[in-house]
């Protein structure tokens, strides 16, 4: 039997820690210590390692990615995500921890979609947008194809699944254009959705709106890199040029 559910970001936690890396840009006013003393604090975090000299911080933790992310945000440390590890079954011959999705509407990054399998039974979708109509109604689909050419009108149909579609489900946009998707689903498989697409429908005006290819994203250890090859930007450079995610 499949189930699958769209929850609320009031404090939810997942039934099963996943191992986290994060970069973190540690600075003389927000220091490891500092950092260490705040996620003692926290009963659904683990802290593993942190790595001063690196800006590397790996957790246990059964946050949402994007919770984790904001709860440490929110005490001055910049911070980003760097990969994940995955006791799934089905992984361990995948090259890849998670998946990412950078949605974008008319060439415009606005919203980022994590998709993580940490058993064989579940798949974790952490999603987010900006820049939407304010109080829409918004559903989120993995489609078909990875073709993004046309926006997303070339990502093909939702797509099809034994037990139905692969349907992310329904929020509403806040007043600011704002939508947060966290979804449980026991039909879809990480491995299987690699290179499709995330489409974002709005229901109020019956059109796709944003779209982003599944691409693989890292496992832990596996991203040392802090320079960006394509731009030659630090990670914390692009991030201010994107802070999306």
């Amino acid at each position: 039997m499949s189930f699958q559910r769209t929850v609320s970001l009031n404090h939810i936690v997942y039934c099963f820690p996943m191992l986290l890396e994060l970069a973190v840009q540690f600075g003389p006013a927000i220091s490891a210590n500092h950092l260490r003393n705040l996620l003692d604090k926290e009963r659904d975090i683990k802290c593993i390692e942190i790595n001063e000299s690196e800006d590397r911080l790996v957790v246990d933790s059964t946050l949402p990615v994007s919770t984790l992310l904001n709860l440490i945000r929110s005490q001055g440390f910049p911070t980003l995500f760097r990969g994940a590890s995955s006791d799934a079954d089905g992984m361990k011959a995948c090259d890849f921890g998670s998946g990412v999705a950078v949605l974008s509407e008319g060439g415009k990054v606005c919203g980022v979609c994590r998709l993580f399998q940490p058993s064989d039974e579940v798949l974790l979708v952490d999603a987010s947008a900006d820049g939407l109509f304010p109080e829409h109604r918004i559903s989120m689909a993995i489609h078909s194809f990875g073709d993004i050419s046309n926006d997303a009108t070339s990502c093909g149909e939702i797509l099809p699944t034994t037990e139905g579609t692969a349907q992310l489900g329904t929020v509403q946009a806040d007043s600011d254009g704002h939508a947060s998707w966290l979804v449980e689903n026991t039909t879809l498989k990480l491995w299987n959705l690699i290179g499709r697409s995330v489409v974002l429908h709005d229901l109020t005006t019956c059109s796709r709106i944003a779209c982003g290819i599944i691409a693989r994203s890292a496992n832990i250890s596996s991203n040392p890199k802090k320079v960006c090859a394509c731009s030659g930007r630090t990670m914390w450079e692009e991030h201010a040029a994107n802070p999306v995610g």
